[in-house]
């Protein structure tokens, strides 16, 4: 039986392949990108990443007690993000104390929130599991593209690093867990929040590119 992961991934790689060469990313590799557009993203995701933080203190709330310790980590290793995108902000001159969510990050985050809230703990899973899975996949990509040394290396090295990479295959190993006995209306719900994991994040990216609302 394939494992309850690639079937997730196989379901949604249509959008993952989207996802991976979306011009932000292809400009970010080749050195292109306008600081205006990386701006743009860097500000949205650091919103995001602090929204981010109250979703996976739920989760690890809810999560069984021999994979809590790992949501633990994770909270931590957001609030190391966040500080380096204060660092990259400063670099930059923009000013994140005044920042306001766009709609795009705004629905990405209520998504999450509604899913961890409202659904069950598989489900918030795979949302999680799409977040996570979604970044490793579009940074790897940014990193085995680039030619040179780009000025927002400090996160292509951090999305797709080896302890990374690690901790996208534990949560990987949760999704595989999931008794394969459970019902067919679990797993097509797992199948469908990991999907929208991975619709926001294209949507996230075109907010990034292109500033559109919508």
């Amino acid at each position: 039986m394939e494992p309850l992961r690639s079937s997730l991934i196989d379901g949604s790689s249509d959008l993952i392949e989207k996802l991976t060469v979306h011009p932000f990313l292809v400009e970010t590799a080749n050195g292109t990108i306008s600081e205006e557009r990386f701006g743009r993203w860097l500000v949205q995701d650091y919103l995001w990443v602090k929204e981010y933080e109250r979703f996976l203190a739920v989760l690890a709330a809810r999560a069984p007690q021999e994979v809590r310790r790992s949501f633990f980590e994770a909270l931590q290793n957001a609030h190391g993000e966040i500080e380096l995108f204060e660092e990259m902000a400063s670099r930059i001159g923009v000013d994140l104390l005044t920042a306001r969510m766009m709609l795009a990050c705004n629905a990405y985050a209520s998504f999450l929130h509604a899913t961890v809230s409202l659904k069950t703990f598989a489900e918030a899973l795979a949302a999680c599991y799409g977040a996570e899975y979604s970044y490793l996949a579009a940074w790897s990509r940014v990193k085995r593209d680039q030619k040179s040394p780009s000025p927002w290396q400090g996160f292509i090295e951090l999305w797709s690093s080896e302890s990374y990479r690690d901790w996208v295959d534990s949560l990987g190993k949760m999704i595989d867990a999931v008794p394969a006995s459970s019902h067919a209306v679990l797993i097509d719900r797992m199948q469908e929040t990991f999907r929208w994991a991975i619709q926001y994040e294209l949507h996230y990216w075109n907010m990034a590119h292109e500033g559109t609302e919508c």
